[in-house]
């Protein structure tokens, strides 16, 4: 008797265990579902010296960020949120960018750098940003470029490949992660330097320097009758130089004798 009241006690008691250990399987599953569901990962970032130039990236105070080339997830918006997240930096509103870049979806990502600098200067900014979303086989690589507005160089630039299931899309708070570790150092620069003030142009009058066209015509015209003068006449003088009296030789005593 004693030994089967044993045998149930240890029946209950494991069952209670594997229960209960079926639950918190179920519930890590649960959560790890609700966390990753994509199975979003990313990779190391592929470019040890990302700043091209330190000096130009410290001078930038407003930026604009351009439609990313191959995103269909809202890469875009949540960079733009990124870099807005710094004090020194001002980005450009997506609302007053659209009519000015309707046709840069047409552009490959190479042929895109004269376009995306004459966009920045339109909008008064001193760089843009431009992203490309590239697929592959097994994963995609995020590769991020800031240019110049001035002359449409390449400033910095930083790539990572990230991963996730076919059929499946990074969720927001996975995108931000990714941005704000490639991001970090190129914000951690921008705007720490205030751009140097060229001197103002002197306003030179028409017609003086560095016009000779009008000044060839002012040369030309001719004055009112009122206005002209006489040239000064110059006296007369004797050219003929005078002649100097010769000394008369001191008279000798003469003697006869």
């Amino acid at each position: 008797m004693y030994n089967v009241n044993v045998r149930h006690r240890c029946f209950y008691k494991y069952k209670g265990w594997t229960f209960f250990l079926l639950v918190l399987l179920f519930f890590l599953h649960a959560c790890a579902s609700t966390k990753a569901p994509s199975g979003f990962s990313s990779g190391d970032q592929k470019n040890s010296l990302p700043l091209m130039e330190k000096t130009s990236i410290e001078e930038i105070h407003s930026i604009v960020v351009a439609p990313f080339y191959g995103d269909d997830t809202g890469w875009q918006a949540i960079t733009a949120e990124v870099i807005a997240s710094s004090a020194r930096v001002s980005v450009v509103s997506v609302d007053k960018m659209d009519s000015k870049v309707r046709d840069i979806s047409a552009f490959m990502p190479e042929d895109r750098l004269d376009l995306l600098g004459g966009l920045g200067k339109s909008l008064q900014a001193d760089a843009v940003l431009q992203g490309v979303i590239l697929n592959k086989e097994q994963s995609h690589e995020l590769i991020l470029q800031l240019i110049s507005s001035k002359d449409s160089r390449i400033l910095w630039w930083q790539a990572v490949d990230i991963r996730f299931r076919a059929g499946s899309s990074p969720s927001a708070s996975d995108q931000k992660t990714v941005l704000l570790k490639m991001l970090d150092p190129l914000i951690f620069h921008m705007g720490t330097k205030e751009k140097p003030v060229l001197p103002a142009a002197t306003a030179q009058e028409p017609g003086k320097e560095g016009n000779p066209a009008a000044d060839s015509l002012r040369q030309k015209e001719p004055l009112p009758n009122d206005e002209q003068e006489n040239p000064p006449t110059k006296p007369k003088t004797d050219k003929k130089p005078k002649k100097t009296p010769k000394p008369t030789p001191p008279e000798e005593d003469f003697n006869p004798m």
